[in-house]
């Protein structure tokens, strides 16, 4: 058994629910803005959605929505998965079924916990990943992120230890003189912080987002600074367009279905006649090792800090530190962990 696997076995003991209870159809009552994920979450139990249960009847997602009293009515033989990310409210609405007379009512993280005491496929891909990535990290502050990330996946931990600030933490050595590079710039919240922890000293601030929504939200203050160059573009490994999903969210990503196509960059060619950043940060929803790519002359040549969100796809934190040693072989590696869901896990590289 891997190193890894056996510090999770540690955890998988006493099940919320039973190996029949696994066995029986599921009512989700979800936060519907992010059913995608929460749907994604159970994966590997997708057929045994029946319905959804909400304030509002009617159909979501191809299935049905039911009033509680539906539910209350014909299905106490299900089990009632709340997936609401706030834990106060998910706490809250599961003590309110169980005292309707609900036997079997859960979350996404005892529901996948439960799988995987019993032995259940589940999470197959993201703890393959984690295991190679445990194998490539010998740090031990590395390996508890990677080891925390691993319960988290299987619902053995609901909520992740993590650090503040993201990005500008003194490992990267932050200096007066930065030339920063931002993909995926957002609303210009990364900004605001640079300045804020960087006290507002640096030297040119090279901003990129392909979302007009997102730019609209920009700050006067962020957009009027002469430091801060804003280029509505993706970034990517070339210069070409794609589709990207636009629509109902906080950050643009490329998808093949997406519904707005706008231009996307590669850095090596847009930094081809400027001053070289000298501090790269990629958030872009997935398309990290594309961009990586896409600035590999740039990293190679320059060997910038870097920080790299490394928690889109399960690959991305072992695939991306891996393709950066070929890249800069005397890279220093460090993972932190910035917000206590899974997400926010960024790879900070320096020489």
């Amino acid at each position: 058994m891997h190193d890894l696997m056996k510090k999770v076995t540690e955890h998988l003991k006493n099940p919320p629910l039973s190996r029949l209870d696994l066995d029986k159809k599921i009512i989700l009552c979800p936060s519907f803005g992010l059913s995608r994920l929460i749907i994604a979450e159970l994966e590997d139990s997708i057929n045994q959605i029946i319905a959804y249960c909400g304030n509002e009847p009617g159909k979501a997602f191809g299935l049905d929505v039911l009033s509680l009293a539906d539910v209350l009515q014909n299905y106490r033989g299900a089990v009632i998965v709340v997936a609401i990310w706030d834990k106060e409210d998910r706490d809250d609405l599961i003590r309110q079924l169980r005292e309707f007379g609900f036997p079997r009512v859960t979350d996404p993280f005892d529901y996948t916990f439960s799988k995987a005491c019993h032995g259940i496929s589940c999470k197959k891909k993201e703890l393959y990943y984690l295991e190679k990535a445990w194998d490539f990290f010998e740090d031990e502050s590395d390996r508890e992120i990677i080891l925390n990330k691993a319960l988290c996946y299987l619902g053995a931990i609901k909520e992740m230890s993590f650090e503040l600030p993201q990005y500008f933490i003194p490992f990267m050595d932050i200096k007066e003189d930065e030339i920063f590079a931002d993909c995926g710039f957002y609303n210009g919240d990364t900004a605001e912080s640079y300045i804020n922890d960087a006290g507002g000293k640096f030297k040119k601030y090279y901003a990129f987002e392909p979302s007009e929504k997102n730019l609209a939200q920009v700050k006067p203050e962020i957009k009027n600074d002469p430091r801060i160059i804003i280029t509505k573009a993706g970034v990517y490994s070339y210069c070409t367009t794609l589709m990207f999903e636009d629509e109902n969210t906080s950050a643009s990503s490329f998808k093949l279905e997406g519904n707005i196509e706008l231009p996307v960059l590669s850095l090596d060619s847009f930094f081809a006649d400027k001053e070289k950043p000298t501090f790269i940060k990629m958030d872009i929803e997935g398309s990290e090792i594309d961009a990586i790519l896409g600035a590999k002359n740039l990293i190679h040549t320059y060997k910038p800090k870097l920080a790299i969100c490394v928690y889109h796809k399960p690959e991305d934190i072992i695939e991306i530190p891996r393709l950066l040693r070929e890249l800069v072989p005397e890279y220093k590696f460090l993972l932190k962990q910035h917000n206590n869901i899974n997400n926010e896990t960024v790879l900070y590289c320096k020489v």
